[in-house]
């Protein structure tokens, strides 16, 4: 349904629901999802902590993929998922990688180098001779079938695989530069433990009576009683969604210091000071709380 004329960056997947007639309709229609977007605007719609677009997820239901006319293939082939940074790394290293896992590789580097801070970037260059997007191109590069069919064409195998030693050259060379890689890339992977065991730490029972179930509400009630100048406090700052949360707190936090001083004394809630409507002070309440009382 979509093809042209269409530009929604954060875009993460395609759908394929029926055929296409051209080659050139499903290259459009795949580009959708290829729109490369910036971390920080891609986490305005996605606000998952440290999220990016390193990739996107093409759906095929009826079989466009299979057709003659569809020039696709996976980000990583299908036989080296499994397979490690760590050990693609090392298979650069001693010249034992295959093409399969240099186009691996290629997307792993890349998938990382959409996530690190300037400063890991500037890291990886001194170390590298070149940016970790240079070489993750030349490995992408290489592992291109028309490129490898084209070396193929002009010096059999052999020219074949001298193309992939060549574009794992920066890396088989440098084990400060591998070492370094793994590092940074363990530092953004969430660790999964999927051998040891859970340990049971105690049994209880709990008591399901009507009282039981009073008495939660109850004590419920009573936590939104006494904490009422917090919970509005976090009400008024995040209420409107078009006011950037770091900035109501820079403003809260400034009041709240103007409050804190004495004398304290009552002032008019319609006055405002800093662009936040002032309130009057009342024992035992918060100066976060009493600041944004009347907002």
């Amino acid at each position: 349904m979509i093809a042209t004329e269409t530009d929604v960056r954060p875009l993460e997947c395609v759908f394929f629901l029926r055929g296409v007639s051209s080659a050139a309709y499903f290259e459009q229609m795949k580009g959708r999802g290829a729109r490369t977007i910036d971390a920080a605007e891609f986490q305005t719609v996605t606000p998952d902590p440290g999220a990016c677009k390193d990739k996107f997820l093409l759906v095929d239901a009826v079989g466009v993929t299979d057709s003659p006319l569809a020039d696709t293939r996976p980000l990583q082939p299908l036989n080296t998922r499994r397979e490690s940074l760590e050990k693609l790394l090392g298979k650069a290293a001693n010249q034992g990688i295959s093409v399969d896992e240099v186009a691996a590789l290629a997307s792993r580097l890349s998938a990382l180098n959409s996530q690190i801070t300037e400063a890991e970037h500037a890291e990886l260059t001194s170390l590298g001779g070149a940016p970790l997007v240079d070489i993750a191109h030349g490995l992408a590069q290489a592992s291109d079938p028309d490129a490898q069919q084209a070396a193929r064409d002009r010096g059999g195998s052999a020219a074949a695989r001298e193309l992939v030693r060549e574009a794992t050259r920066p890396l088989a060379a440098n084990p400060e530069l591998r070492k370094r890689i793994l590092t940074i890339r363990r530092s953004y992977d969430l660790p999964y433990d999927e051998h040891t065991p859970d340990v049971l730490l105690g049994v209880e029972a709990r008591d399901m009576s009507l009282d039981a179930a009073q008495s939660t509400v109850t004590s419920w009630r009573q936590y939104l009683a006494d904490n009422q100048d917090e919970i509005d406090a976090l009400r008024v700052a995040f209420e409107d969604l078009r006011r950037d949360p770091a900035a109501v707190y820079a403003q809260l936090a400034d009041l709240a210091r103007q409050i804190e001083r004495p004398p304290h004394r009552s002032v008019d809630p319609g006055r405002a000071v800093g662009g936040l409507p002032q309130a009057w002070h009342r024992p035992g309440a918060t100066a976060a709380a009493r600041a944004c009382r009347s907002w």
